[in-house]
């Protein structure tokens, strides 16, 4: 019996086609539109409640000009095409914090919790390089959406915390 021949090419073959490619772009797209929901399962929707969650996240930041500065590094990534509502679930999630234990949290607990998430970040080497400054994620996403907000212009109502 003969031996089947079996020809190897160098030619590079994508692993989507086009049409598939377009497809699942359109569905992202539609998925990021829907609000998000955190693992608590509480969604992220309102106006009002995010510029509360996000306050209170921006809270924990000691300088906020510099996270702004490192959030725009962080934005700059060509992965990093993270919507506000993705930031402040992703936060959530990695603080272990629903929305309504982020509102009745107090500062001091919340920075505690930020710390020792950092700590976790970098025990399991998810830390991210911006610019030389080597950040855990969680820290990376918080100066994002320090950013985001910047660059967005919304107006945050600074509350005695």
């Amino acid at each position: 019996m003969k031996e089947r021949e079996t020809i190897t090419s160098n030619r590079y073959t994508p692993l989507m086609n086009r049409r598939s490619f377009i497809s699942a772009s359109l569905a992202f797209a539609a998925i990021g539109s829907i609000p998000l929901i955190t693992n608590k399962g509480v969604a992220v929707n309102s106006a009002q409640n995010t510029n509360q969650v996000i306050e209170k996240l921006l809270s924990t930041l000691r300088d906020r000009q510099s996270a702004i500065q490192v959030g725009k590094v962080v934005l700059n990534e060509p992965h990093a095409a993270l919507s506000l509502s993705h930031l402040v679930t992703s936060i959530l999630n990695s603080l272990d914090l629903s929305f309504n234990a982020l509102i009745s949290i107090e500062r001091v607990d919340l920075m505690k919790r930020l710390n020792h998430r950092t700590v976790l970040d970098f025990d399991s080497g998810a830390v991210f390089n911006a610019a030389g400054w080597i950040l855990g994620q969680t820290e990376a996403k918080l100066c994002a959406l320090a950013a985001k907000t910047q660059s967005l212009s919304i107006p945050i109502i600074r509350s005695a915390v």
